[in-house]
């Protein structure tokens, strides 16, 4: 049986934590005008984020895979600042680039899970996947048996 590779998974919210990795009140966050910002490029992802933070005031998303400099945290803080941000928010995959930045604002961190809607059928793919690779590779198929 051919099975399709199209999966459907969505990003939800897990949780927010400080950028040192304590934990927050997220209601509390949430409350605050933040400025919420990202380097990631998946569709529609981005707006996931502001939506899911209640950003208020602003917003920017970054080159997927952004290598931040200080003058890019100056920038994004001075223009957080100007629109009345009092935070700011971004992503885990961010945050881990932002450690030895001279943050001016607390910066919290939106951690993000993914879901898939048929955990079973993307599980069946990979079986079914391994046991092709295993009937032509002599390696792998020693290794399956």
């Amino acid at each position: 049986m051919s099975r399709s590779a199209n999966l459907v998974s969505r990003m939800v919210t897990s949780g927010v934590r400080g950028l040192d990795d304590e934990g927050v009140n997220s209601e509390a966050v949430r409350s605050e005008p933040l400025a919420a910002f990202c380097g990631l490029e998946i569709p529609g992802h981005s707006s996931n984020i502001y939506s899911a933070t209640g950003t208020r005031s602003y917003s920017i998303k970054f080159a997927d895979h952004h290598n931040y400099k200080q003058s890019d945290v100056d920038t994004l803080v001075g223009e957080a600042k100007a629109r009345g941000a009092t935070s700011l928010i971004t992503t885990a995959k961010d945050a881990i680039k932002l450690t030895s930045m001279n943050l001016q604002l607390p910066c919290f961190v939106l951690e993000i899970k993914i879901l898939l809607d048929d955990q079973e059928g993307l599980l069946q793919l990979i079986k079914d996947t391994v046991a092709r690779t295993a009937s032509t590779n002599p390696y792998l198929n020693s290794y399956l048996q």
